[in-house]
């Protein structure tokens, strides 16, 4: 790890702990026993702060820092005992990508945030929904790593649907030989999933609502003659 690598996990530590302590409370009782809870009513404020530094440019760059962000750690400090709450930060950074990615109109990779989002489900037992998310995870994977030398097959995502959700290395195959079919990397991974499902047949998964992804689809619909 160089020296810039130490430093940008500074910055993160350092922003995670700043938002945590919005709303995180440890507290000693009388007889010296570690309280811990939560400020609910901070919870939006600590949201603010982290989405306010996430932009091109910003403190968390979604296009220099693609893990180990400070909404990274947050989510895990949460994450089982509050799973509900450590959902809220991992789809808020979804948001943060997606918003950044509209400004810039050029790709985020996205697969962290799908990875924790996925983690808080499951471990909401909202399996079908974990499922979904994981997939769209292992999607961003192989869109990122596409002529990065890396195997998307070998990443966390494809691990767990491997061994989590039973996908076949054959379906995973699958999945990563249809990104050659785009001259440009789409920006949502729904493209990828929806050739893949055209071609190779419909996978019985539960998609999560993606306002993004509708828009976009909606204006390119009205953009096309007779449509």
């Amino acid at each position: 790890m160089d020296y810039d690598d130490i430093e940008s996990l500074h910055i993160q530590k350092t922003l995670a702990e700043k938002a945590l302590s919005m709303f995180y409370l440890r507290e000693e009782d009388s007889r010296g026993l570690i309280r811990e809870r939560l400020d609910i009513l901070k919870i939006q404020v600590a949201i603010a702060f982290l989405r306010e530094r996430t932009r091109k440019n910003g403190e968390i760059d979604p296009y220099i820092i693609t893990h180990n962000t400070a909404w990274d750690y947050v989510t895990d400090q949460l994450g089982p005992r509050w799973s509900d709450i450590g959902l809220d930060f991992a789809i808020a950074y979804l948001d943060a990508c997606y918003l950044t990615q509209g400004r810039t109109r050029k790709r985020v990779h996205k697969g962290t945030p799908y990875f924790y989002v996925s983690k808080r489900l499951a471990e909401r037992g909202d399996r079908d929904l974990a499922e979904s998310n994981m997939l769209l995870a292992y999607i961003e994977d192989v869109l990122t790593e596409k002529g990065e030398n890396k195997d998307p097959l070998e990443t966390g995502a494809a691990s767990r649907l491997h061994n989590t959700y039973g996908y076949s290395k054959r379906t995973l195959k699958g999945i990563l030989k249809k990104r050659e079919v785009f001259a440009e990397d789409p920006l949502y991974p729904e493209e990828l999933l929806m050739e893949f499902q055209i071609t190779e047949g419909f996978l019985p998964i539960v998609l999560p609502f993606n306002r993004y992804f509708v828009a976009y689809r909606l204006k390119r619909l009205m953009q096309t003659p007779g449509g």
